[in-house]
C-alpha cells in the first residue's frame, strides 16, 4: 500500500509542473484571472493543506482542522520554517479571496504568481517527506 503523503506529493508536483507550463507565455508571472491557472493553483494550495493534515495525522499530533493551525503546528514541530509557512498561508488566503471576489462580484483580478511561489510548494513537499 502506497503512502498517502507520497501520493499527494506526486499530485502537487504534477500540478506545479502544469502551472509552470502555463507560465511560459507570461514573462512577468501568471495571471490569476486566467481560469486555466485558477484551477491548478487552487488544487495546489488544497493539496498543500491536505499534505500538512496527513502528516500531522500520521504523527498523531492534534493540530486542529483550520489551515493556520496545521501550518502553525508544522512550524512548532520544525518541519517547516515560519517564513515558508507565512508565504504559503498568504498565497492560500489570497487565492481564496480572489476566488471569492470572482464568485460574488464577477470581478477578475490580475495577480502575478511568480516561480518562487511554486518553489515554496516544492520546498514544503520536500520538508514533509524528509521529516
Amino acid at each position: 500500500m502506497q503512502d498517502l503523503l507520497i501520493d499527494k506529493a506526486i499530485i502537487l508536483r504534477d500540478t506545479t509542473q502544469r502551472l509552470k507550463q502555463l507560465a511560459q507565455p507570461y514573462a512577468s508571472g501568471i495571471s490569476l484571472s486566467d481560469q486555466n491557472v485558477m484551477l491548478p493553483l487552487h488544487d495546489a494550495c488544497t493539496t498543500c493543506i491536505e499534505m500538512g493534515a496527513i502528516y500531522l495525522n500520521t504523527r498523531h499530533d492534534q493540530a486542529g482542522k483550520q489551515t493556520h493551525q496545521i501550518f502553525d503546528t508544522l512550524v512548532d514541530l520544525d518541519v517547516i520554517d515560519r517564513a515558508l509557512s507565512k508565504r504559503l498561508l498568504s498565497l492560500i488566503s489570497f487565492g481564496k479571496l480572489v476566488q471569492h471576489a470572482h464568485n460574488i462580484k464577477g470581478k477578475k483580478c490580475n495577480v502575478h504568481l511568480r516561480e518562487k511561489h511554486l518553489n515554496d510548494m516544492q520546498t514544503f513537499t520536500e520538508n514533509l517527506l524528509l521529516a
